[in-house]
């Protein structure tokens, strides 16, 4: 059988479905039979996608009687590509692919996909500018200069030390470092018992209670049931009479 758009695209007509899934557009297809997919994977990757095939399983006993074959394509640039390609064959999924186009205006890709100029990124590197300070001046994400960095073998200074403006003034020696961490443990350790405790805590797990009955004892005493009096029964006490 032979695979053409119109089929494709009378087949999302009937099969698929075309939307916004969270924060991407996607298009999904789905099918009992495994065959009919795979023929429509091949027609894809020969048109330059790259589609997501897997099997999806029901909690169910007949789980293989139940289970679905699952396709789709997440790409962003693909499903631009895809929509505009079955857009003016499709009959009834004419406005999903609206939507779809509409929101890809509207929502542009927001990280820098661009390939960045390893000749510029070494040379602030050299100038002593931190990973960070250089994805701000390219405009983009400390994450891609350092993946640059790795790719052409650029060399950045040392995390640590004085910083100013983005640049490294001062390294961090041996000494200074021991000074940090010595510091740093002083803020990991209860003031109340020297246990240590998380970065974001002021004390440990026991001492918070104990801090807490010193300036709001009244909020222990709905939980606390020891302070509780009991409560008899004045009926009762009478028929023991």
């Amino acid at each position: 059988m032979e695979i053409t758009w119109d089929y494709l695209a009378g087949f999302t007509d009937g099969e698929g479905s075309i939307g916004i899934v969270g924060r991407a557009p996607r298009v999904t297809w789905g099918q009992k039979d495994k065959h009919q997919l795979e023929v429509l994977k091949d027609f894809l990757l020969k048109e330059g996608f790259h589609p997501n095939f897997y099997y999806v399983e029901r909690n169910t006993p007949e789980r293989r009687l139940n289970g679905i074959y699952m396709m789709n394509l997440c790409r962003r640039d693909e499903v631009l590509r895809f929509c505009q390609e079955i857009q003016p064959r499709v009959v009834l999924k004419i406005l999903q692919c609206d939507i779809v186009l509409k929101w890809l205006e509207d929502n542009p890709r927001q990280c820098h996909t661009a390939e960045l100029d390893h000749r510029l990124v070494n040379r602030y590197a050299e100038e002593g500018y931190t990973q960070q300070a250089i994805g701000k001046i390219l405009g983009c994400s400390a994450q891609k200069i350092a993946k640059t960095g790795k790719r052409f073998g650029i060399t950045f200074h040392q995390a640590g030390g004085k910083i100013e403006n983005g640049k490294h003034v001062e390294a961090m020696n041996k000494s200074t470092y021991a000074l940090h961490r010595q510091e740093k443990e002083k803020t990991r350790q209860c003031p109340g018992c020297g246990k240590r405790i998380y970065n974001n805590s002021s004390r440990c797990h026991a001492c918070a209670l104990k801090h807490r009955h010193q300036i709001k004892p009244e909020s222990f005493m709905a939980s606390n049931t020891k302070s509780v009096q009991a409560v008899t029964n004045p009926s009762v006490e009478q028929e023991k009479v």
